[in-house]
């Protein structure tokens, strides 16, 4: 009895617990044709948060002091993490993991490979990889069983366990084997929903009518790197900023057996810039002339609804980022649920949406804080 699959229940990953949703956030629901930077600039203003228009000192002042935990370059061993992916067996490691700088003398951004099978083989296939310098922040595990042409119900992974127990056992193996700070990982608030997704598989018997599944074969959790502020600070419609997502996410899939692949995406190393302090913190009308004209010279002429994020960002330096308060700022041209006559109307228009960020602090050029 072999199964024709097909997925049919991959939910779209979220954040740990909706930042958006905690952040201070203006939407409307409505087309508004823009034509000139004064309709831009109103719009702009209208939109953004009432946190957001004053001095933002106090605001820069808490993104600043936000507890970093412990870096990956100081917490991730590549020795730890190769015991926990490949165990006993045998390993190949690249030669490119001795090269850590490139021909200029820059930090090399690249990753190191280590596997164990052949990635077009029919075989057990092990891969693990991870930035040359780890202040990038980027693993990669994946774990892929030999390849079955005849393949059963009987035969496929399954994922039992509870949302709870998956959650922790993706915890668990980001902070034993890739050494990921717990500190930076915040923990849903009561009554949120866990950061988890099931992978499921249906399929049929040959015969095609008799329907099999769907079968739970993993479930995805996904972390969004987070700290708490040291002060509630007041948002829009009674939704108080109590945390700032960073530059970071991470995702781990497991089944009954165990952990079969994991992800850690730009968990960059962040340091505090000694050259900041709160007194850098933009206005608010510097800032909405900055957004203002950023969205109209980048040809955002019509506008439906825009959110306002406020996150903790990197100002890159080759092996680490200075952290850089800021804001993160989607705007979108179309309402969310737009009738089918709407719809017609926009035919042959864009409706993608964007999203940008902007410094809340001004920043020195390079050049001039050598």
């Amino acid at each position: 009895m072999t199964l024709s699959m097909h997925y049919t229940s991959v939910a779209a990953l979220a954040a740990a617990f909706g930042f958006a949703a905690a952040s201070p956030v203006y939407a409307q629901d409505q087309m508004r044709e823009i034509k000139s930077l004064e309709e831009m600039l109103a719009v702009v203003r209208g939109s953004m948060p009432d946190i957001l228009k004053g001095d933002n000192k106090a605001l820069v002042d808490l993104l600043m002091k936000v507890p970093l935990g412990s870096p990956l370059s100081k917490t991730f061993d590549p020795g730890t993490a190769i015991q926990a992916v490949f165990g006993e067996g045998s390993y190949f490691m690249s030669q490119e993991c001795r090269r850590k700088g490139t021909a200029a003398g820059e930090p090399d951004l690249g990753d190191c490979l280590v596997s164990s099978g052949q990635e077009g083989g029919r075989g057990t296939y092990i891969r693990l990889s991870f930035s040359k310098n780890m202040g990038n922040g980027n693993i990669k595990f994946l774990k892929r069983a030999p390849v079955d042409d005849n393949m059963t119900a009987e035969k496929l992974p399954t994922a039992k366990l509870s949302d709870e127990q998956a959650q922790k056992m993706a915890l668990d193996f980001l902070a034993g084997s890739f050494g990921l700070s717990v500190e930076e990982i915040p923990a849903p608030p009561d009554g949120r929903m866990l950061s988890v997704r099931s992978l499921a598989l249906a399929g049929a018997e040959n015969d095609g009518r008799t329907k099999l599944g769907p079968i739970v074969v993993q479930k995805i959790v996904t972390f969004q790197r987070g700290l708490p502020l040291g002060a509630v600070f007041p948002g829009p419609e009674g939704r108080n900023l109590t945390h700032v997502p960073l530059p970071g996410r991470a995702m781990v899939a497991v089944d009954d057996s165990g952990v079969a692949g994991a992800m850690v995406s730009n968990w960059q190393e962040l340091r505090l810039d000694p050259t900041m302090t709160f007194n850098d913190a933009k206005p608010g009308d510097t800032l909405i002339k900055e957004i203002a004209e950023d969205l109209f010279n980048e040809g955002v002429l019509q506008i439906s609804s825009m959110h306002f994020n406020v996150i903790v960002s990197s100002d890159w330096r080759g092996s680490f980022g200075f952290l850089l308060p800021a804001v993160r700022v989607g705007v979108a041209p179309v309402p969310k649920d737009l009738s089918e006559e709407g719809q017609n109307a926009l035919e042959g228009k864009a409706t993608a949406g964007i999203v940008k960020e902007y410094s809340l602090v001004e920043r020195a050029s390079p050049e001039s804080r050598q």
